[in-house]
């Protein structure tokens, strides 16, 4: 117990995770994965940024996790529908 932490926990230096951890990094500026790394800000970031700005997923006006899932799920349903139109006309 060290003389900052006052409740008396501890802390771990080493996680079961460590080995995955370093593994990821040791290649996270391979090709493969800069590519993924470029596809994911595009699709998955500018998805997001679109939901939460225009479909108002910045806050649920409903209570409880089904109500927060239905309006994800149209959320995610306006915005397929409107990359469908965009692709058809």
């Amino acid at each position: 117990m060290s003389e900052n932490d006052q409740r008396g926990a501890r802390r771990l230096l080493d996680t079961y995770f460590r080995p995955t951890v370093r593994r990821h990094l040791a290649r996270q500026n391979e090709p493969d994965d800069l590519e993924a790394l470029r596809k994911r800000q595009f699709w998955c970031e500018g998805t997001f940024a679109a939901q939460k700005w225009g479909h108002n997923l910045t806050r649920v006006l409903r209570r409880g996790l089904d109500a927060a899932e239905d309006h994800c799920l149209l959320s995610a349903t306006a915005l397929n529908l409107k990359r469908m139109i965009r692709c058809i006309g």
